[in-house]
């Protein structure tokens, strides 16, 4: 399905207008040439971008069916029978080891009321402690609860802090409160690819982000290599 854009130039009672930014028509002659071509320019370059858009979404989509299948006629050697869909970090490999197709899973988590058990806990700890309370573990609480420009904790933080030992018996309490805290609001699966003119070169990945992707003749992009590792290895 085609997108609708509203049209550059609309009739209205007979005369040609074009709509401004207030919503308001204005005569065709009254708009400057100039801005006339930067319309046209930019719905051109729109409606290409589109194109390029669902070529992308179709690639992926199929990518992911194809490497679904070959995982699951792995499984079939195994008498496993899969239920479809990526279940996490996988990494496909050409046999010379040139180029790579990765899957990348990553869950989006939300942090439910314990969240905020784990930092009275925490909170209780510290003032006990007092002046022995060690700086890094101090920091690291204070990381872990601080909060960003959207309300929320990092991820990150949270997890450094379950992967810190302390022997206080508040300190397991609170790592359980934090782990009932964890909530997998949903997934999100990523395709990457990446490749190296041989073996003992430095990866290069293969940017499918139109912000990323260098211009034509950029020296980062090396094409000739690319073409020389699809051709199954046979390019020194």
């Amino acid at each position: 399905m085609k997108p609708a854009f509203p049209p550059s130039v609309v009739t209205i009672g007979g005369n040609d207008c074009m709509i401004d930014r207030t919503g308001k028509y204005t005569p065709i002659e009254l708009v400057k040439p100039e801005e006339r071509l930067e319309d046209d320019l930019v719905r051109l370059l729109f409606a290409r971008a589109i194109g390029v858009f669902n070529t992308l979404c179709a690639f992926k989509t199929q990518a992911f069916e194809n490497m679904d299948a070959f995982q699951d006629l792995l499984a079939e050697k195994y008498g496993l029978k899969r239920r479809g869909g990526p279940k996490g970090n996988v990494t496909f490999s050409s046999y010379d080891g040139r180029l790579q197709v990765m899957i990348r899973v990553s869950d989006i988590l939300s942090f439910g009321p314990e969240l905020q058990t784990a930092k009275e806990i925490c909170d209780e700890c510290l003032i006990e402690w007092g002046a022995s309370a060690p700086p890094v573990i101090r920091d690291l609480i204070q990381d872990a609860f601080k909060t960003g420009k959207a309300g929320q904790v990092s991820r990150d933080q949270i997890f450094r802090l379950l992967r810190t030992e302390h022997d206080d018996a508040r300190w397991k309490r609170m790592q359980d409160a934090l782990r009932a805290a964890i909530r997998v609001d949903s997934s999100k699966s990523y395709i990457h690819f990446r490749f190296r003119p041989h073996a003992n070169a430095n990866w290069v990945t293969l940017s499918l982000d139109i912000a990323a992707v260098p211009l034509a003749g950029d020296e980062r992009t090396d094409w000739k290599a690319i073409a020389d590792a699809l051709s199954l290895g046979r390019a020194a």
